[in-house]
């Protein structure tokens, strides 16, 4: 059964590398027949700017804004832990008037 998991495994690492291989080389062909001063990129990501991530595949890049991502990533925390702390306080009322009774 391991045996199994490890080749499926293997498998797609394989079939990844592969792919990755492939459109790399094309890449780097795309780039010779059109005289490019770049580098050929198959897959990349890196932050140009603060709070700005750039997401290059196969030719085209999307810039991403992550700081709005974090900004609500960082509220969504808040709101957990104030409604977790919320429902302690609630709980340890609650048993505080059990005992009394």
């Amino acid at each position: 059964m391991f045996k199994k998991y490890v080749a499926l495994f293997f498998l797609f690492f394989l079939a990844g590398f592969l792919f990755y291989g492939g459109v790399n080389l094309a890449e780097e062909g795309t780039k010779d027949i059109l005289g490019l001063e770049c580098p050929p990129r198959a897959f990349s990501v890196s932050f140009i700017e603060e709070g700005k991530l750039e997401i290059y595949w196969s030719g085209n890049s999307k810039r991403i804004n992550t700081a709005l991502w974090l900004a609500r990533i960082n509220s969504f925390k808040n709101n957990f832990q104030a409604i977790i702390l919320r429902k302690l306080q609630g709980n340890d009322a609650g048993e505080e008037q059990e005992k009394k009774k």
